[in-house]
Protein backbone atom coordinates (compact mmCIF):
# COMPACT_ATOMS: atom_id res chain seq x y z
CA UNK A 1 0.00 0.00 0.00
CA UNK A 2 2.97 2.28 0.54
CA UNK A 3 3.69 1.72 -3.14
CA UNK A 4 0.24 3.22 -3.84
CA UNK A 5 1.34 6.34 -2.03
CA UNK A 6 4.62 6.31 -3.91
CA UNK A 7 2.86 6.10 -7.25
CA UNK A 8 0.93 9.22 -6.28
CA UNK A 9 4.24 11.02 -5.98
CA UNK A 10 4.99 10.67 -9.68
CA UNK A 11 4.57 14.42 -10.17
CA UNK A 12 7.10 15.11 -7.42
CA UNK A 13 9.98 13.23 -9.01
CA UNK A 14 12.03 16.40 -9.62
CA UNK A 15 14.77 15.23 -7.35
CA UNK A 16 18.48 14.78 -7.73
CA UNK A 17 20.35 11.59 -6.93
CA UNK A 18 23.54 13.62 -6.62
CA UNK A 19 26.89 12.07 -5.77
CA UNK A 20 27.98 15.33 -4.15
CA UNK A 21 24.79 16.21 -2.33
CA UNK A 22 24.57 19.60 -4.04
CA UNK A 23 22.12 20.44 -6.83
CA UNK A 24 23.93 22.38 -9.52
CA UNK A 25 22.46 25.76 -10.31
CA UNK A 26 19.42 25.17 -8.10
CA UNK A 27 17.47 28.04 -6.60
CA UNK A 28 15.90 27.63 -3.20
CA UNK A 29 12.12 27.82 -3.10
CA UNK A 30 10.51 29.97 -0.46
CA UNK A 31 8.23 28.55 2.21
CA UNK A 32 5.39 30.78 1.03
CA UNK A 33 5.51 29.46 -2.53
CA UNK A 34 5.37 25.85 -1.33
CA UNK A 35 2.50 26.67 1.04
CA UNK A 36 0.41 28.18 -1.76
CA UNK A 37 1.03 25.14 -3.95
CA UNK A 38 0.10 22.77 -1.14
CA UNK A 39 -3.29 24.42 -0.62
CA UNK A 40 -4.27 23.82 -4.24
CA UNK A 41 -3.25 20.16 -3.95
CA UNK A 42 -5.19 19.85 -0.70
CA UNK A 43 -8.42 20.98 -2.39
CA UNK A 44 -7.80 18.68 -5.34
CA UNK A 45 -7.49 15.50 -3.31
CA UNK A 46 -10.39 16.21 -0.96
CA UNK A 47 -13.19 16.52 -3.50
CA UNK A 48 -15.11 13.83 -1.58
CA UNK A 49 -15.72 16.27 1.26
CA UNK A 50 -13.55 14.54 3.84
CA UNK A 51 -11.40 16.92 5.82
CA UNK A 52 -7.67 16.19 5.43
CA UNK A 53 -6.01 14.34 8.28
CA UNK A 54 -3.75 16.02 10.83
CA UNK A 55 -0.08 15.02 10.36
CA UNK A 56 2.17 15.36 13.43
CA UNK A 57 5.85 14.49 13.72
CA UNK A 58 7.02 14.82 17.33
CA UNK A 59 10.76 15.26 17.74
CA UNK A 60 12.92 15.59 20.82
CA UNK A 61 13.48 19.29 20.05
CA UNK A 62 10.96 20.33 17.38
CA UNK A 63 7.50 19.17 16.30
CA UNK A 64 6.17 19.49 12.74
CA UNK A 65 2.42 19.85 12.31
CA UNK A 66 0.10 20.33 9.35
CA UNK A 67 -2.54 18.68 7.19
CA UNK A 68 -2.46 15.84 4.68
CA UNK A 69 -1.77 16.88 1.11
CA UNK A 70 0.47 19.81 1.96
CA UNK A 71 4.08 20.09 0.83
CA UNK A 72 5.43 21.61 4.04
CA UNK A 73 4.24 21.78 7.67
CA UNK A 74 1.91 24.57 8.74
CA UNK A 75 4.08 25.13 11.80
CA UNK A 76 7.34 23.88 13.26
CA UNK A 77 7.17 24.40 17.01
CA UNK A 78 9.28 23.47 19.99
CA UNK A 79 8.35 20.26 21.74
CA UNK A 80 7.25 21.96 24.94
CA UNK A 81 4.07 23.23 26.59
CA UNK A 82 2.90 25.95 28.96
CA UNK A 83 1.37 24.77 32.23
CA UNK A 84 -1.42 26.38 34.27
CA UNK A 85 1.08 28.74 35.92
CA UNK A 86 2.19 30.02 32.48
CA UNK A 87 5.57 28.33 32.90
CA UNK A 88 7.13 26.67 29.86
CA UNK A 89 7.79 22.99 30.52
CA UNK A 90 10.20 20.98 28.38
CA UNK A 91 9.91 17.62 30.16
CA UNK A 92 7.22 16.34 27.82
CA UNK A 93 8.57 12.79 27.56
CA UNK A 94 10.32 12.44 30.93
CA UNK A 95 8.95 9.29 32.57
CA UNK A 96 5.93 9.25 30.28
CA UNK A 97 3.43 6.52 31.14
CA UNK A 98 -0.17 6.01 29.98
CA UNK A 99 -1.14 5.03 33.56
CA UNK A 100 0.18 8.23 35.16
CA UNK A 101 -2.09 11.24 35.35
CA UNK A 102 0.85 13.68 35.24
CA UNK A 103 2.15 12.20 31.96
CA UNK A 104 -1.27 12.35 30.33
CA UNK A 105 -1.74 15.91 31.55
CA UNK A 106 1.52 17.05 29.93
CA UNK A 107 0.65 15.42 26.61
CA UNK A 108 -2.91 16.76 26.75
CA UNK A 109 -1.70 20.34 27.17
CA UNK A 110 0.74 19.87 24.31
CA UNK A 111 -1.80 18.42 21.85
CA UNK A 112 -4.41 20.96 22.90
CA UNK A 113 -1.96 23.72 22.01
CA UNK A 114 -1.26 22.04 18.66
CA UNK A 115 -4.93 21.91 17.72
CA UNK A 116 -6.32 25.17 19.05
CA UNK A 117 -3.32 27.50 18.78
CA UNK A 118 -1.50 26.38 15.64
CA UNK A 119 -3.86 24.31 13.48
CA UNK A 120 -7.08 26.09 14.51
CA UNK A 121 -9.18 22.98 14.06
CA UNK A 122 -11.36 20.67 16.15
CA UNK A 123 -9.89 17.22 17.02
CA UNK A 124 -13.20 15.39 16.47
CA UNK A 125 -13.33 16.33 12.79
CA UNK A 126 -10.05 14.89 11.49
CA UNK A 127 -8.10 11.65 11.50
CA UNK A 128 -4.60 11.80 12.97
CA UNK A 129 -1.29 10.43 11.64
CA UNK A 130 1.67 10.37 14.03
CA UNK A 131 5.03 10.15 12.27
CA UNK A 132 7.09 8.20 14.79
CA UNK A 133 10.52 6.69 15.16
CA UNK A 134 10.60 2.91 15.30
CA UNK A 135 12.69 3.29 18.46
CA UNK A 136 9.93 5.16 20.31
CA UNK A 137 8.93 3.38 23.56
CA UNK A 138 5.57 1.62 23.57
CA UNK A 139 4.46 3.45 26.72
CA UNK A 140 4.76 6.76 24.83
CA UNK A 141 2.63 5.40 21.99
CA UNK A 142 -0.04 4.25 24.41
CA UNK A 143 -0.02 7.60 26.23
CA UNK A 144 -0.46 9.48 22.95
CA UNK A 145 -3.29 7.11 22.00
CA UNK A 146 -5.12 7.77 25.28
CA UNK A 147 -4.79 11.54 24.85
CA UNK A 148 -5.76 11.68 21.16
CA UNK A 149 -8.57 9.10 21.08
CA UNK A 150 -10.02 9.33 24.59
CA UNK A 151 -9.36 12.85 25.84
CA UNK A 152 -9.48 14.77 22.54
CA UNK A 153 -11.90 12.30 20.90
CA UNK A 154 -10.27 12.18 17.47
CA UNK A 155 -12.03 9.70 15.12
CA UNK A 156 -8.92 7.58 14.41
CA UNK A 157 -5.17 7.41 14.91
CA UNK A 158 -2.31 5.91 12.91
CA UNK A 159 1.35 5.54 13.94
CA UNK A 160 3.58 5.42 10.84
CA UNK A 161 7.36 4.75 10.83
CA UNK A 162 9.32 7.85 9.88
CA UNK A 163 12.08 6.04 7.97
CA UNK A 164 9.58 4.34 5.67
CA UNK A 165 7.54 7.50 5.12
CA UNK A 166 10.68 9.40 4.06
CA UNK A 167 10.95 7.19 0.95
CA UNK A 168 7.48 8.12 -0.37
CA UNK A 169 8.31 11.62 -1.72
CA UNK A 170 11.08 10.10 -3.88
CA UNK A 171 8.88 7.29 -5.23
CA UNK A 172 11.42 4.67 -4.21
CA UNK A 173 11.04 1.46 -2.26
CA UNK A 174 14.73 0.85 -1.51
CA UNK A 175 17.00 3.27 0.35
CA UNK A 176 19.25 3.62 3.37
CA UNK A 177 17.52 6.31 5.44
CA UNK A 178 19.78 8.29 7.80
CA UNK A 179 17.83 10.32 10.34
CA UNK A 180 20.05 13.04 11.83
CA UNK A 181 17.98 14.30 14.73
CA UNK A 182 18.66 16.13 17.97
CA UNK A 183 19.48 13.31 20.37
CA UNK A 184 20.85 10.70 17.97
CA UNK A 185 21.53 9.59 14.44
CA UNK A 186 19.54 6.53 13.42
CA UNK A 187 20.08 4.72 10.11
CA UNK A 188 17.58 2.18 8.79
CA UNK A 189 17.71 0.26 5.48
CA UNK A 190 14.48 -0.03 3.49
CA UNK A 191 14.28 -2.90 0.99
CA UNK A 192 11.32 -3.19 -1.39
CA UNK A 193 9.19 -1.11 0.96
CA UNK A 194 10.06 -3.22 4.02
CA UNK A 195 11.98 -1.84 7.00
CA UNK A 196 14.88 -4.15 7.80
CA UNK A 197 14.44 -4.03 11.56
CA UNK A 198 17.36 -6.34 12.24
CA UNK A 199 19.89 -4.09 10.49
CA UNK A 200 19.33 -0.63 11.99
CA UNK A 201 22.01 1.23 13.90
CA UNK A 202 21.91 4.34 16.07
CA UNK A 203 24.41 6.50 17.92
CA UNK A 204 24.66 9.78 19.80
CA UNK A 205 25.73 11.71 16.69
CA UNK A 206 22.93 14.26 16.57
CA UNK A 207 22.50 17.95 17.14
CA UNK A 208 22.91 17.57 20.90
CA UNK A 209 26.39 16.06 20.51
CA UNK A 210 27.44 18.83 18.10
CA UNK A 211 26.14 21.49 20.49
CA UNK A 212 28.04 19.93 23.39
CA UNK A 213 31.27 19.90 21.34
CA UNK A 214 30.61 23.52 20.36
CA UNK A 215 30.30 24.52 24.01
CA UNK A 216 33.57 22.75 24.89
CA UNK A 217 35.38 24.58 22.09
CA UNK A 218 33.92 27.96 23.07
CA UNK A 219 35.06 27.47 26.66
CA UNK A 220 38.62 27.23 25.31
CA UNK A 221 38.60 29.52 22.27
CA UNK A 222 35.49 31.72 22.51
CA UNK A 223 35.68 35.43 23.34
CA UNK A 224 33.42 38.26 24.41
CA UNK A 225 33.83 41.69 22.81
CA UNK A 226 33.03 44.72 24.97
CA UNK A 227 31.66 48.05 23.76
CA UNK A 228 35.16 49.52 23.55
CA UNK A 229 36.31 46.74 21.20
CA UNK A 230 38.42 44.88 23.75
CA UNK A 231 38.06 41.11 23.99
CA UNK A 232 38.16 38.72 26.91
CA UNK A 233 37.57 34.97 27.45
CA UNK A 234 34.04 33.76 28.14
CA UNK A 235 33.36 33.80 31.89
CA UNK A 236 31.08 31.53 33.88
CA UNK A 237 28.50 34.29 34.21
CA UNK A 238 28.33 34.70 30.43
CA UNK A 239 27.03 31.16 30.02
CA UNK A 240 23.78 32.07 31.76
CA UNK A 241 23.13 34.72 29.10
CA UNK A 242 24.18 32.35 26.30
CA UNK A 243 21.83 29.61 27.53
CA UNK A 244 18.91 32.00 28.06
CA UNK A 245 19.24 33.44 24.55
CA UNK A 246 19.78 29.95 23.03
CA UNK A 247 22.88 31.25 21.27
CA UNK A 248 24.42 27.79 20.95
CA UNK A 249 21.40 26.63 18.99
CA UNK A 250 21.62 29.75 16.84
CA UNK A 251 25.28 29.04 16.09
CA UNK A 252 24.47 25.40 15.29
CA UNK A 253 21.84 26.40 12.73
CA UNK A 254 23.50 29.43 11.13
CA UNK A 255 27.21 29.25 11.81
CA UNK A 256 28.55 25.69 11.76
CA UNK A 257 29.66 23.78 8.70
CA UNK A 258 31.45 20.54 7.85
CA UNK A 259 34.93 21.12 6.49
CA UNK A 260 36.75 19.18 3.77
CA UNK A 261 38.42 15.91 4.68
CA UNK A 262 41.95 17.25 4.06
CA UNK A 263 41.43 20.15 6.46
CA UNK A 264 39.80 17.82 8.98
CA UNK A 265 42.87 15.55 8.98
CA UNK A 266 45.08 18.58 9.65
CA UNK A 267 42.83 19.82 12.43
CA UNK A 268 42.86 16.39 14.10
CA UNK A 269 46.67 16.51 14.02
CA UNK A 270 46.62 19.79 15.95
CA UNK A 271 47.39 22.08 13.02
CA UNK A 272 45.37 25.11 11.95
CA UNK A 273 45.52 25.21 8.15
CA UNK A 274 45.11 28.45 6.24
CA UNK A 275 42.94 30.21 5.45
CA UNK A 276 41.02 30.44 8.72
CA UNK A 277 37.23 30.58 8.25
CA UNK A 278 35.56 33.87 9.03
CA UNK A 279 34.62 34.35 12.68
CA UNK A 280 30.98 34.72 13.69
CA UNK A 281 29.79 37.57 15.93
CA UNK A 282 26.44 37.47 17.76
CA UNK A 283 24.83 39.99 20.14
CA UNK A 284 24.92 38.89 23.79
CA UNK A 285 23.18 41.48 25.93
CA UNK A 286 25.25 44.66 25.75
CA UNK A 287 28.28 42.75 24.47
CA UNK A 288 29.11 40.51 21.52
CA UNK A 289 29.93 36.81 21.47
CA UNK A 290 32.82 36.02 19.10
CA UNK A 291 32.97 32.49 17.62
CA UNK A 292 36.40 31.82 16.04
CA UNK A 293 36.44 30.37 12.54
CA UNK A 294 38.22 27.17 13.57
CA UNK A 295 35.50 26.52 16.15
CA UNK A 296 32.86 26.78 13.43
CA UNK A 297 34.44 23.93 11.46
CA UNK A 298 35.71 21.82 14.36
CA UNK A 299 32.40 21.41 16.20
CA UNK A 300 30.83 19.20 13.51
CA UNK A 301 33.81 16.81 13.50
CA UNK A 302 32.11 14.89 16.30
CA UNK A 303 29.83 13.40 13.62
CA UNK A 304 32.78 11.53 12.11
CA UNK A 305 34.61 10.70 15.33
CA UNK A 306 35.08 6.92 15.59
CA UNK A 307 37.52 6.90 18.51
CA UNK A 308 34.86 5.30 20.71
CA UNK A 309 34.05 1.77 19.56
CA UNK A 310 30.53 2.09 20.99
CA UNK A 311 29.87 5.35 19.12
CA UNK A 312 30.99 4.98 15.49
CA UNK A 313 30.99 7.93 13.11
CA UNK A 314 28.26 8.37 10.52
CA UNK A 315 30.37 6.87 7.73
CA UNK A 316 31.27 3.83 9.83
CA UNK A 317 27.65 3.41 10.90
CA UNK A 318 26.58 3.26 7.25
CA UNK A 319 29.32 0.75 6.41
CA UNK A 320 28.33 -1.47 9.34
CA UNK A 321 24.70 -1.56 8.23
CA UNK A 322 25.47 -2.29 4.58
CA UNK A 323 27.93 -5.04 5.57
CA UNK A 324 25.12 -6.89 7.37
CA UNK A 325 22.79 -6.70 4.35
CA UNK A 326 22.65 -9.30 1.53
CA UNK A 327 25.42 -9.07 -1.06
CA UNK A 328 23.12 -8.09 -3.93
CA UNK A 329 21.80 -5.09 -1.97
CA UNK A 330 25.04 -3.48 -0.82
CA UNK A 331 25.93 -1.50 -3.92
CA UNK A 332 22.32 -0.40 -4.32
CA UNK A 333 22.13 0.91 -0.73
CA UNK A 334 25.36 2.90 -1.10
CA UNK A 335 23.91 4.59 -4.18
CA UNK A 336 20.58 5.33 -2.44
CA UNK A 337 21.42 7.17 0.77
CA UNK A 338 18.53 9.26 2.04
CA UNK A 339 19.53 11.83 4.69
CA UNK A 340 16.71 13.43 6.71
CA UNK A 341 16.56 15.54 9.85
CA UNK A 342 17.77 18.99 10.81
CA UNK A 343 21.50 18.26 10.58
CA UNK A 344 21.13 16.95 7.02
CA UNK A 345 21.11 20.53 5.69
CA UNK A 346 24.39 21.52 7.40
CA UNK A 347 26.71 22.96 4.72
CA UNK A 348 29.35 20.52 3.53
CA UNK A 349 27.90 17.47 5.30
CA UNK A 350 26.98 15.34 2.30
CA UNK A 351 30.20 15.84 0.28
CA UNK A 352 32.22 15.06 3.41
CA UNK A 353 30.08 12.01 4.22
CA UNK A 354 30.63 10.72 0.69
CA UNK A 355 34.41 11.23 0.98
CA UNK A 356 34.54 9.44 4.35
CA UNK A 357 32.49 6.50 3.03
CA UNK A 358 34.76 6.15 -0.02
CA UNK A 359 37.94 6.32 2.09
CA UNK A 360 36.68 3.70 4.53
CA UNK A 361 35.66 1.53 1.56
CA UNK A 362 39.20 1.75 0.17
CA UNK A 363 40.64 0.77 3.55
CA UNK A 364 38.31 -2.24 3.69
CA UNK A 365 38.98 -2.96 -0.02
CA UNK A 366 35.36 -2.74 -1.09
CA UNK A 367 34.14 -2.13 -4.64
CA UNK A 368 30.58 -1.34 -3.59
CA UNK A 369 31.46 2.26 -2.66
CA UNK A 370 32.36 3.33 -6.19
CA UNK A 371 29.01 5.06 -6.75
CA UNK A 372 27.75 6.98 -3.72
CA UNK A 373 24.46 8.79 -4.27
CA UNK A 374 21.99 10.81 -2.21
CA UNK A 375 18.26 11.32 -2.63
CA UNK A 376 17.70 15.09 -2.65
CA UNK A 377 15.00 17.47 -3.83
CA UNK A 378 16.54 19.86 -6.31
CA UNK A 379 16.21 23.49 -5.28
CA UNK A 380 14.59 22.96 -1.86
CA UNK A 381 16.10 21.97 1.47
CA UNK A 382 13.25 19.77 2.71
CA UNK A 383 15.32 17.23 4.65
CA UNK A 384 14.22 18.56 8.09
CA UNK A 385 10.60 17.57 7.38
CA UNK A 386 11.03 14.84 4.76
CA UNK A 387 9.38 12.18 6.97
CA UNK A 388 6.50 14.59 7.66
CA UNK A 389 6.09 15.14 3.92
CA UNK A 390 5.84 11.38 3.41
CA UNK A 391 3.18 11.25 6.12
CA UNK A 392 1.32 14.09 4.39
CA UNK A 393 1.29 12.21 1.09
CA UNK A 394 0.27 8.94 2.72
CA UNK A 395 -2.46 10.67 4.75
CA UNK A 396 -3.94 12.02 1.52
CA UNK A 397 -4.96 8.45 0.57
CA UNK A 398 -8.23 8.61 2.48
CA UNK A 399 -9.38 5.00 1.82
CA UNK A 400 -5.99 3.51 2.73
CA UNK A 401 -5.76 5.68 5.83
CA UNK A 402 -9.23 4.60 6.94
CA UNK A 403 -8.34 0.89 6.70
CA UNK A 404 -5.02 1.19 8.48
CA UNK A 405 -6.02 3.56 11.27
CA UNK A 406 -7.10 2.56 14.74
CA UNK A 407 -10.57 3.97 15.34
CA UNK A 408 -11.70 5.44 18.61
CA UNK A 409 -14.36 2.74 19.02
CA UNK A 410 -11.83 -0.09 18.48
CA UNK A 411 -9.47 1.41 21.05
CA UNK A 412 -12.14 1.92 23.70
CA UNK A 413 -13.48 -1.60 23.11
CA UNK A 414 -10.22 -3.62 23.02
CA UNK A 415 -7.46 -1.30 24.34
CA UNK A 416 -5.07 -2.97 21.86
CA UNK A 417 -2.59 -0.72 20.04
CA UNK A 418 -1.25 -2.34 16.83
CA UNK A 419 2.11 -1.47 15.32
CA UNK A 420 3.17 -1.31 11.67
CA UNK A 421 3.59 -5.11 11.49
CA UNK A 422 -0.13 -5.59 12.22
CA UNK A 423 -1.46 -3.43 9.37
CA UNK A 424 -2.50 -6.40 7.21
CA UNK A 425 -5.10 -7.40 9.80
CA UNK A 426 -7.40 -4.50 8.92
CA UNK A 427 -7.08 -5.30 5.20
CA UNK A 428 -8.01 -8.93 5.83
CA UNK A 429 -11.14 -7.81 7.66
CA UNK A 430 -12.06 -5.56 4.73
CA UNK A 431 -11.41 -8.36 2.22
CA UNK A 432 -8.66 -6.40 0.45
CA UNK A 433 -5.99 -9.05 0.96
CA UNK A 434 -6.06 -12.80 1.36
CA UNK A 435 -6.10 -14.01 4.95
CA UNK A 436 -2.90 -15.58 6.20
CA UNK A 437 -2.96 -19.32 6.91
Amino acid sequence: VFQMAQSGAESSRAYSRSSTGVGAGATRRSMSSMSNTSLSLQHAINVDGNKPAVIIEIGAQLTKIGFAGEFCPRSIIRTEYMDENLVIQRDLFDGVDDTKRSSLSRLFHFFKDVYFTHLLTVPRERRVVIVESLLAPSRLRRAITVVVLEMLEAPSLLFAPSHLLATIPFNTNTALVIDLGWTEACAMPIAEGITMLSQWEAGAKGGKAVTQRLKELLEKEGQVEDLDGSRRPISQGDWHIIDEAKLLEDILVRGLFVTKMSRADALRAGDKPDPEPKEMVLPMGTEMLVVPGYVRELAAEVLFDSSDADEPGLHEMIHNIVARCPLDMRKKLFSRLLPIGGLAVMPGLLPRLKAEIVRLGEIRQLKTTENIGFYLFEGAQMEPWMAWLGGSMFGALSDTLAHRSLTREEWIDKKILPDCTDWNDSFEKAGLVKARS
